[in-house]
């Protein structure tokens, strides 16, 4: 067996075509995203009951919500569509 990166036993586990097929599985990652605009929801809340912020700085907030919402959506949408 090679030392060399790219040649070792095509029935090892860093095989070229084991590697391209680990690379088209997609992780799930809306509930990360669902926390994420938990957080948001919750920092924007504290922000409207008073929370002392930079300026501009709850504008950004909304945007990035905003932001990782539609995100949510499309995977949510594209998840719902039958395969082809």
């Amino acid at each position: 067996m090679s030392d060399r990166l790219g040649t070792s036993d095509p029935s090892s586990s860093l095989s070229a075509s084991g590697l391209r097929r680990e690379r088209n599985v997609r992780p799930d990652i809306r509930p990360q995203l669902r926390e994420y605009l938990a957080w948001y929801e919750e920092v924007l809340e504290r922000v409207e009951s008073g929370a002392v912020v930079a300026p501009g700085e709850q504008e950004r907030l909304k945007e990035e919500a905003s932001a990782v919402a539609h995100l949510l959506d499309l995977l949510n949408s594209s998840a719902e569509e039958p395969a082809t």
